[in-house]
């Protein structure tokens, strides 16, 4: 996903909503954004073959709860329409 998707994508949503990353499937931990920042900020040396240096990383913050499994069944009938 690129910054202009993620913008288009949110845009629709509402603007003083939470934000909160599930990072498992099997395990869906919701955690709040610790932080957004480039990865050139963090490290200019390129020492992984897929890492460009305006990369935007997502800082994974406080876990907040259990998320909902289903949520991922989305994510599958996006990707089987594409």
């Amino acid at each position: 996903m690129t910054v202009r998707e993620l913008i288009a994508h949110l845009e629709q949503r509402n603007p003083d909503a939470r934000v909160l990353l599930v990072v498992n499937r099997r395990w869906p931990w919701e955690h709040e954004l610790a932080h957004v920042v480039e990865r050139k900020v963090l490290d200019e040396d390129d020492r992984d073959e897929h890492w460009e240096g305006d990369d935007v990383l997502l800082l994974e913050g406080n876990r907040v709860g259990f998320g909902p499994e289903y949520a991922w069944t989305h994510v599958d009938a996006e990707a089987r329409r594409d």
